[in-house]
């Protein structure tokens, strides 16, 4: 007689437990695993029930609550809770879109380059820009001509104050 173990459990009653709803927000936030992004780690069965795979519990909580990511979309907390598993918090989007919506470091480098004026209002096109090695943000030339002939000034002025003591 073969000898047989607990009968595996559906992938969404083992979800169900990882998570609890926070009441202000309406966020679900995942107690479980989570990778180095903060995001919601969760095994989900295969269609044949016999592996788990690992994969993004916000995933999983959109695809069955909802429906399939369409291919070439990522999934945008709209909360801006990377905790959340609230499926109806979770928009498909692109990659770009996401990062336009999003704060951080990746953002900053795509905002320079789609930038076209300077924060005095020069347009980047017909003054022109230089790049700024790393970190890719654009230095407006007028701005820095402008501050060339400050600092000039200031140079001679203060040649001037030391010429007379």
């Amino acid at each position: 007689m073969a000898k047989t173990g607990p009968k595996p459990r559906l992938a969404i009653e083992r979800f169900e437990e990882k998570y609890i709803p926070e009441p202000n927000s309406g966020c679900w936030i995942w107690l479980a695993q989570v990778n180095n992004m903060t995001r919601g780690v969760f095994g989900f069965r295969t269609v044949k029930g016999v592996n788990c795979r690992p994969g993004l519990a916000h995933r999983f909580s959109y695809e069955h609550y909802r429906e399939p990511i369409p291919a070439g979309l990522v999934l945008d907390h709209l909360c801006r809770n990377s905790l959340c598993v609230n499926p109806f918090h979770l928009e498909a989007v692109t990659q770009m879109e996401n990062l336009h919506r999003g704060i951080g470091p990746e953002l900053k480098k795509i905002a320079a380059r789609l930038r076209t004026h300077c924060i005095h209002g020069h347009d980047l096109n017909i003054v022109g820009f230089s790049l700024h090695p790393g970190s890719e943000s654009k230095a407006c030339n007028e701005c820095g001509r402008i501050r060339a002939r400050k600092w000039g000034r200031n140079q001679r002025g203060k040649q001037r104050n030391q010429a007379t003591i």
